[in-house]
């Protein structure tokens, strides 16, 4: 089984892993554009002189895909659904990093649920919706460039209320100055 996850992530190539944040994630916004128009409210903040990230678009492209598709599925048949996005340098990385939270108001993950969300084949979504991969192979990815991608216990300070926060820190790419902003 191991074999499959394998092929789902992509195939080490000779890319820069120097990324802008805020352009990928404009981008992955509007790839979902049609799954935001049935009702959902999408929220995003930047922090201004942002460094670039040390990883290839192609990967941020690809954990943020499966981060905001996963908010999008918890939110099926809530009330005033929203998805929430900070992006921000973070305080407490040992080396100097970006912070991209992914909050939803959806139902919350289940305690049981918790321990095994990042385990490969795992889905709380049930066979037809998910292969329990996205998770998995958004955290190697994480892993790879170097940084992590966690649930957080509670719900973080947000403009509206957040059940569900993931944070995906990622170092800043050595020399790379402040990124564009939108």
């Amino acid at each position: 089984m191991s074999d499959l996850r394998h092929l789902s992530v992509p195939a080490a190539r000779n890319v820069e892993r120097i990324t802008a944040v805020s352009p990928i994630l404009l981008r992955v916004a509007a790839l979902l554009d049609w799954r935001f128009r049935k009702g959902v409210t999408f929220r995003s903040e930047f922090a201004p002189d942002l460094p670039f990230a040390a990883i290839a678009p192609s990967e941020l492209e690809q954990i943020l895909v499966n981060l905001l598709s996963n908010a999008l599925d918890a939110l099926a048949g809530r009330p005033t659904p929203i998805i929430q996005v900070r992006v921000r340098l973070a305080d407490d990385a040992p080396v100097p990093s970006i912070e991209i939270l992914v909050a939803d108001n959806g139902a919350g993950v289940a305690r049981s649920a918790r321990d095994r969300l990042f385990e490969d084949f795992f889905t709380t979504k049930g066979p037809e919706a998910g292969t329990g991969l996205g998770l998995a192979v958004s955290r190697e990815i994480a892993r790879a460039a170097g940084g992590s991608l966690m649930l957080l216990d509670g719900p973080a300070s947000w403009p509206e209320p957040a059940v569900t926060v993931f944070k995906l820190t990622l170092p800043a790419a050595p020399g790379s100055g402040a990124g564009p902003t939108p």
